[in-house]
């Protein structure tokens, strides 16, 4: 019998140390390893972001080539735009002095660029004689200023010389709704 009670002593003794043991060792190392395990996840997926970014990187650099490219492709017509614009509008005027048409009213829509020309409408509304007005348009035709592929004229009759009849006037008032094409 006491062989019996020290067996049962020795294997309380051994079932309070194992419990013992369990909560003071096992449970903060388990604990521990799954804390650790957390942190090695996160880290795989940081890692594998980093990848995903490195792999983007070409692409993205790329991308910022080709809109730098582009935006010095946009600056560069415009300052040719900008310098030619006036020097159109100065020819325009040019012919029509040469031939004695008046210029009434001149209106410029905003400007449309493209790679490598850009196009700029334009409303003139000119005064002259019949004659004059055919001439000043065939001129502008045919140096290119004015494309009137999408544009349209309006002829109406015009008051001439104050002291001629309005009737009888060889005037006329021509609006021209043109678009200008700079190369």
């Amino acid at each position: 019998m006491f062989i019996i009670i020290a067996l049962v002593i020795v294997l309380m003794f051994f079932g309070v140390s194992g419990v013992l043991v369990h909560q003071k060792l096992y449970e903060p190392a388990k604990n521990e390893k799954t804390k650790l395990e957390g942190e090695i996840n996160v880290e795989k997926q940081n890692i594998t972001v980093a990848k995903k970014a490195r792999d983007e990187l070409p692409n993205l650099e790329a991308r910022i080539d080709a809109l730098r490219e582009e935006l010095e492709k946009k600056k560069r017509p415009t300052v040719q735009v900008e310098m030619v614009i006036p020097k159109v509008l100065a020819s325009i005027e040019a012919i029509a002095k040469m031939f004695d048409v008046e210029f009434k009213d001149i209106r410029i829509a905003p400007i449309m660029r493209e790679d490598s020309w850009s196009e700029f409408p334009v409303e003139i509304v000119i005064n002259g004689q019949f004659k004059n007005i055919f001439n000043f348009l065939y001129i502008m035709e045919q140096r290119g200023l004015v494309t009137m592929s999408s544009g349209s004229i309006n002829i109406s009759r015009a008051g001439g010389p104050k002291d001629a009849k309005a009737d009888d006037s060889p005037f006329l008032n021509v609006n021209i709704t043109a678009k200008i094409v700079v190369r």
